[in-house]
């Protein structure tokens, strides 16, 4: 599933937890929050607009002097959303993923969120969340939600042949094998991508990229992205009826379909496809190597407040009332995510829900996505390299370590041009 894509649509549904984090507010104030417009697409978006208005009004009755206005972006092809928060037009709450913090930092576009607390460590989201988040120990961004990968299984096709269902702690050998026992057809569907390729490289202890941003070359081609993309291969050419490198519409179809067995998905997907499969549908953590480490790449959804505010403490006190307050609208608010803040998955009993306390233990497994750690992680991967990283699929194993080289040092030329680009 596209990760950028979803930050840009699921700005859906926040988060919240009973702590008191504001200094005081102007005696008056304007505060402008802009969201995605409801879609006729996805209907669920017009309930989740009504509870945000909702929650706008129990705010400006505890605090009549601050008014808050919910906008919408531009609906134009015309429209860009850097320059309208670079420009004196900028709202003040602004939703926004983790994917490009350099730049907010470089072009001083948010206010670091730590200046508006009275006390930092107070913030009630799990010190693993905000520590992964933070750049240059600067809060720019307040994640809300947290998501990570997890195995959605269809419980019928297990039933079929008499196949217990996966455990919480299995291995990628054992969904492997799994996969091999289903009926014809019906083995697993995981796409053939980079998404995929860094989950499976960092459980066997290592990244497709440097800490730095830096380079690929020793990380890409290390000898455990090696084995791991071995494994991939191995996996896929266990299934004949797999014609080539899957993407995750496919694999998603053929899964919604009750076709499939297994995929990977996140609790977006599990709620997706929970309308055609009902009760058949089953969630299991994400697999690691046998020996290998347990990881998960979690992606955040969040709230930044724009340098341009003129007043960013009362943003904060909204936004403080809407993610990390334990208010009348907070059930309805976390329904469909996972809440980052610690107290009110407690009082949402996040960690015993039966399908969400699966995803939320995840947060114990937590690694950086490559993709957090510069933006330029998939910035070079064009079109021409991603074609040549599919190729890899029908690469003997021999060759897969210099082919994986081969492509470090596209990537890394791309890194350079990037850098030379932005350096002018």
């Amino acid at each position: 599933m596209n990760r950028l894509y979803l930050i840009v649509i699921l700005l859906a549904v926040i988060t919240t937890s009973a702590c008191d984090l504001v200094q005081k507010a102007p005696e008056s104030a304007d505060i402008h929050w802009m969201i995605n417009a409801p879609s006729d697409l996805s209907p669920s978006t017009f309930k989740i607009d009504k509870i945000y208005r909702d929650t706008i009004l129990s705010f400006e009755k505890l605090h009549p002097s601050i008014k808050v206005t919910l906008d919408y972006f531009p609906q134009t092809q015309d429209f860009d959303f850097m320059k309208m928060i670079k420009g004196d037009q900028s709202p003040d709450i602004i939703p926004f993923g983790f994917f490009d913090l350099e730049g907010i930092d470089k072009d001083g576009l948010f206010v670091d969120l730590l200046g508006l607390v009275p006390n930092p460590k107070d913030i009630d989201i799990d010190k693993r969340i905000l520590d992964s988040v933070k750049f240059h120990e600067k809060l720019y961004v307040l994640p809300y939600s947290f998501s990570p990968l997890v195995v959605l299984y269809n419980k019928n096709l297990f039933d079929d042949i008499d196949e217990p269902y996966p455990e919480n702690d299995w291995t990628w050998e054992q969904f492997r094998s799994i996969s091999n026992k289903m009926l014809p057809g019906q083995g697993s569907d995981i796409a053939y991508d980079t998404y995929t390729f860094e989950a499976l490289a960092a459980s066997k202890g290592t990244t497709l990229m440097a800490s730095d941003g830096s380079t690929f070359v020793g990380y890409l081609d290390s000898p455990e992205s090696v084995e791991a993309l071995k494994w991939l291969n191995a996996y896929y050419h266990d299934d004949t009826l797999k014609s080539g490198p899957r993407d995750p519409t496919v694999s998603g179809t053929a899964f919604n379909y009750g076709k499939k067995s297994m995929v990977i998905g996140d609790l977006e997907a599990y709620a997706f496809y929970k309308t055609s499969l009902g009760e058949a549908l089953g969630v299991a953590s994400l697999p690691h190597f046998e020996g290998g480490k347990r990881v998960n790449p979690l992606s955040y959804l969040g709230f930044g407040i724009s340098n341009k505010s003129k007043n960013p403490q009362a943003a904060w006190e909204f936004l403080n009332y809407l993610t990390l307050t334990n208010q009348e609208h907070t059930a309805a608010l976390t329904q469909s995510y996972l809440t980052t803040s610690k107290s009110i998955g407690l009082a949402i009993h996040q960690d015993t829900d039966p399908i969400k306390s699966i995803l939320a233990n995840e947060i114990n497994y937590a690694i950086k996505p490559q993709g957090y750690v510069s933006p330029k992680y998939y910035q070079a991967q064009s079109p021409e390299i991603y074609t040549q990283f599919q190729d890899l699929l029908n690469v003997d194993d021999n060759d897969v370590q210099d082919k994986l080289h081969d492509l470090a040092l596209k990537l890394d030329k791309e890194l350079d041009r990037l850098k030379t680009t932005a350096d002018q």
